[in-house]
């Protein structure tokens, strides 16, 4: 039995093999497509495919951010969602500290 794998390549090498092989063909099939944009566009032909990765990224960028947004606006609705049958209320830090401050306290008017 082991007789008939002896000659067999390894994991690692195959693998190397495999994307070698896949290299030169991408490189093959991107040369052959610049072939036909040269002939259905002339010889100066610019290939503008490259710069939709920019706006995509940024894009990109500003849905992951908001959906960063979303989510920290969510945990904190939730938290004060839980702890309002307790009747407690949950607040920012600036604002207890504003109210813990008694010189930061407006003066009360008489009527």
């Amino acid at each position: 039995m082991s007789g008939r794998n002896a000659g067999a390549p390894g994991f690692w090498p195959t693998v190397r093999l495999l994307l070698g092989v896949s290299l030169r063909r991408s490189i093959g099939r991107q040369r052959r497509q610049r072939q036909l944009l040269r002939q259905r566009a002339g010889e100066h032909a610019i290939n503008w495919g490259g710069w939709g990765y920019a706006p995509i990224f940024a894009g990109m960028a500003l849905f992951n951010g908001l959906a960063g947004v979303v989510l920290s606006n969510a945990v904190m609705s939730g938290e004060r969602i839980a702890f309002e049958p307790q009747g407690r209320i949950i607040v920012e830090d600036w604002f207890r500290q504003g109210m813990s401050d008694p010189t930061n306290q407006a003066p009360v008017r008489a009527r």
